[in-house]
């Protein structure tokens, strides 16, 4: 690693930077009050905390309090954008995988069993508040992952997962999940 600091900068300098950076981060989030649903005990730091946030898309307040009520889809690797894709599915929860509904038991019992396949991951690409009642999460289930010099493939199926704001307690809740087909799938990262 080469080190890219001017040579008056000691290591007591780059404590206060690092400091100052962590006082930022407080400060950026203080002033960003549609995130403030997302609660401090759910990250590392507030600097995670201010990551999610940068990336939630549309109505900011509604994807964040989605986000911070669907505690049981552990999206927690922010770095990455992955989850375990562990759900509770609801009563009236519809999911379609290629096109088929699936209805009742069949509904958790595919779920798992497509979330413990072995070299299967859930990534996100977007959190978005369509509107005040209505956030959209875009991502995809992945398999067979090999990487290559210029980026990795995989087999992927596209995921749309529909949460609402439902109940005695207004809170979001999973409305639908729509799975598509497996297709091959290339990430290149020579851009």
């Amino acid at each position: 690693m080469v080190n890219v600091a001017p040579p008056s900068m000691t290591l007591a300098n780059e404590s206060m930077a690092e400091e100052f950076a962590w006082f930022a981060a407080d400060l950026a989030f203080d002033r960003l009050v549609a995130c403030h649903p997302l609660e401090n005990s759910a990250f590392r730091n507030q600097a995670t905390r201010l990551a999610l946030c940068a990336n939630l898309e549309g109505d900011i307040a509604a994807a964040a309090t989605a986000y911070q009520h669907t505690d049981g889809l552990h999206l927690d690797d922010l770095g990455e954008r992955r989850g375990h894709a562990r759900i509770r599915f609801g009563y009236d929860t519809n999911l379609r995988i290629n096109g088929e509904r699936v209805e009742g038991e069949e509904r958790q019992k595919k779920w798992n069993t497509m979330a413990e396949e072995e070299d299967f991951g859930f990534y996100y690409e977007s959190i978005v508040g369509k509107t005040a009642n209505q956030v959209h999460l875009i991502g995809g289930f992945y398999r067979n992952w090999e990487e290559k010099d210029d980026g990795f493939v995989a087999d992927r199926r596209d995921l749309l997962m529909i949460f609402a704001r439902s109940g005695p307690d207004d809170r979001f809740t999973l409305k639908s999940a729509t799975i598509g087909e497996w297709s091959p799938f290339k990430e290149d990262i020579t851009e």
